[in-house]
C-alpha cells in the first residue's frame, strides 16, 4: 500500500512540474543586447542542434521545432528580433506552438532549456 502512495505522490509531482514548465515555456523571456539583428540571427542559428531541432515557419524571425516522437509534435520556439532607436536590439523568445496532453505541452522542458540558452548567450 505504501508503494502505491509513493507512486501516486511522484505522479502528482511530475504533473505539477510539467505544468510549471509548460507555463514557463509559453511565457518565454526577453532581453536587450548591443548586437545587430543579423548577428542575433547568426548566434541563434548557431545554437540550434541540427539533428534535434529543425527550422520551421512561424511567428518570429527564427522559428525552430524540437524533434520528438511522434514526429512533428515537438514544441516550436520562436525568436522575435527588433532594432530599437537607441541602437540596441530587443529579443523576445517564447514557445509559440505545441501539442497538448492533459493541459501540458509535449516537450516543454526542451523549449525551456533552449529559451534559457538563447537568452543567456545573448546577455553575455
Amino acid at each position: 500500500m505504501e508503494i502505491l502512495t509513493v507512486l501516486f505522490v511522484i505522479a502528482i509531482v511530475l504533473f505539477v512540474v510539467e505544468l510549471v514548465l509548460t507555463s514557463k515555456a509559453k511565457a518565454g523571456g526577453h532581453t536587450t543586447c548591443t548586437l545587430s539583428q543579423e548577428e542575433v540571427i547568426l548566434i541563434v542559428r548557431g545554437l540550434v542542434t541540427k539533428p534535434l531541432w529543425t527550422e520551421v515557419d512561424g511567428a518570429g524571425e527564427v522559428n525552430m521545432r524540437r524533434r520528438v516522437l511522434p514526429a512533428g509534435q515537438g514544441p516550436v520556439v520562436s525568436i522575435e528580433i527588433e532594432s530599437l532607436d537607441d541602437g540596441t536590439t530587443s529579443v523576445r523568445v517564447w514557445m509559440s506552438r505545441w501539442y497538448s496532453q492533459l493541459g501540458m505541452a509535449k516537450g516543454a522542458e526542451f523549449a525551456v532549456l533552449k529559451i534559457k540558452k538563447i537568452l543567456g548567450t545573448l546577455q553575455q
